[in-house]
């Protein structure tokens, strides 16, 4: 659940992975990340966060939520490119505003599901990503 490096994370499974920078280091510690594509978001502090400094920021498909019933602590607008079903899972792959792509895995019994096209919030909490700093070491939790 918490790989050591952004290589673990994507070698071992499958995973969203978004290059970023640190656009600002707040006063309370927080950090505003931005992706290479341009979307933004903030996040705890972590060590050697620094403004310019790139990273890798992981989150598995499975953590990603969709739909505002239970929401996220980072959260974005997005479109629904395509559902697929995989056995008792549900693969949908959602594209940001950005253009940026995120996969997510539901839960094949879910209710609401989504179909191509759709408006979709989606997101996930804090504890559920992986922070990694050029040096590769993981940076979320320390």
């Amino acid at each position: 659940r918490h790989p050591v490096s952004s290589f673990v994370a994507d070698f071992v499974g499958s995973t969203n992975l978004f290059e970023c920078r640190v656009r600002e280091v707040s006063p309370d510690a927080s950090v505003l990340l931005a992706t290479d594509a341009g979307t933004l978001f903030r996040v705890a502090g972590f060590r050697g966060a620094a403004p310019a400094h790139a990273c890798h920021v992981t989150v598995r498909p499975e953590f990603i939520r969709l739909g505002d019933a239970m929401p996220a602590e980072i959260s974005f607008a997005a479109s629904v490119a395509k559902v697929t079903f995989v056995g008792n899972v549900i693969d949908v792959t959602c594209a940001l505003d950005s253009g940026e792509i995120v996969n997510a895995e539901l839960a094949g019994n879910t209710k609401d599901l989504v179909a191509a096209g759709d408006r979709v919030r989606i997101g996930w909490d804090f504890a559920d990503m992986g922070i990694f700093p050029d040096s590769g070491t993981r940076q979320h939790d320390q």
